[in-house]
């Protein structure tokens, strides 16, 4: 049992806990819904909180609050110990824990049940993992698995039951494969990601080092030919944004915008310059009668409103274009890298090489144990079902 377990049971003879009147909302086998949260918690009995009381003046209405579970079944098709392993691992891992914490904080009420009576200045630990201390798993046989979810009280523990079933499935179905549920794959896929960034950190180093060969094939030449091309682009583009930050800072006149060739040359926005312009010069003409002179103060609002929002694609788009030219840069620094590699002999000599073929090692074997679990989980993911406990 966990320090503030310890701590918890002592309080409640003190009256810590809220909502006990809760206890007497639940004696009946009740299936809760959560497509609509309001529903539920009029199934519940849940009152509106009342987020201006203070700690003393909720532990004095609940004195009367106990510990209470609600128990889930996972069962799976897979009788393989990996399979409840790998379900009973992301049912507590944190991207899951996450996911019903976004949950529960859209719905302050469900929230402040579940979790209310932990939040004060007794309770020095985290909401996320309060909440994981709630949720308990443990094997039943090798197909089934038992969800005990833990409560102050029992519209708490079956609150929290409820949404477990549902968010789980959620998730899921749900599941980014750059954020995977299961806590060992999301380890597998940082230890991939660094792995990769530190090769690409050497090869970057190697080209960088071997520039001024001389003795370079066509393929290195037009290699070197295609990033100085890139870092033209990019200097243009850089210079550009510089003049549109000094001239953001200096808050002088938007129309200066268009004083930068690249803005200039974006879109539409000579088009719209040209137009406004020629309205703007209509405006002040003192022969035009009321009506034409209204007509074209709108259309040159209608005009300088299109041409702002034309600027701000094209800084937009220049900012995005520079992050492009980066990457493209650096793959082209790489593949360069793996070129020159494959064809000199006396850069093997330098460590960095050896701590590249390392790496490139570590990586194939990282790579293909993450891809096997992958395929492990997925399997998992397609053969398992939740149901409430009777």
């Amino acid at each position: 049992m966990q320090t503030w377990h310890c701590i918890a049971l002592l309080v409640l003879s003190v009256g810590i806990f809220f909502y006990a009147t809760y206890l007497r909302d639940v004696e009946k086998n009740t299936t809760l819904s959560l497509e609509d949260i309001t529903s539920l918690e009029k199934k519940l009995g849940i009152e509106k909180v009342d987020f201006e009381n203070n700690f003393t003046e909720k532990a004095s209405r609940n004195k009367e609050s106990t510990w209470a579970e609600k128990s889930l079944t996972l069962k799976t098709s897979i009788t393989q110990n990996y399979a409840l392993a790998y379900h009973a691992s992301a049912l507590e891992g944190e991207i899951f824990l996450e996911s019903l914490l976004a949950k529960l904080n859209d719905n302050p009420n469900a929230k402040s049940l579940i979790l209310g009576t932990f939040v004060n200045e007794l309770f020095n630990h985290s909401e996320k993992e309060i909440l994981s201390s709630l949720i308990y798993t443990r094997r039943l046989s090798p197909g089934k698995l038992e969800i005990l979810c833990k409560g102050h009280s029992a519209s708490a523990a079956t609150l929290l039951g409820e949404i477990i079933q549902r968010e789980y499935k959620k998730a899921i179905a749900l599941e980014e494969k750059t954020r995977p549920l299961l806590p060992s794959l999301h380890e597998k896929l940082k230890s991939v990601l660094q792995l990769e960034k530190e090769a690409a950190e050497i090869k970057v180093y190697l080209s960088s080092m071997l520039e001024d060969n001389p003795n370079e094939s066509i393929e290195a030449m037009a290699l070197r030919s295609e990033i100085l091309q890139l870092d033209n682009d990019i200097d243009q583009f850089r210079n550009s944004l510089i003049k549109i930050d000094s001239i953001h800072n200096e808050k002088t006149s938007p129309r200066d915008y268009l004083n930068i060739k690249r803005v200039q040359e974006y879109g539409k926005v000579s088009e719209y310059s040209h137009i406004y312009e020629k309205l703007e010069q209509m405006s002040k003409d003192k022969k035009l009668n009321e009506l034409t002179k209204a007509e074209v103060i709108k259309n040159l609002h209608l005009t300088g409103d299109s041409l702002n929002q034309e600027i701000i694609l094209a800084i937009n788009f220049m900012k995005e274009r520079v992050s492009e030219l980066l990457q493209k840069k650096s793959s082209l620094q790489q593949e360069l890298a793996d070129h020159i590699l494959s064809k000199k002999t006396l850069i093997t000599q330098d460590p960095r090489v050896k701590k590249l073929n390392f790496i490139r090692d570590e990586l194939a074997k990282t790579q293909e144990s993450y891809e096997d679990e992958l395929l492990r989980w997925m399997n998992c993911k397609n053969s398992f079902e939740i149901h409430k406990d009777s």
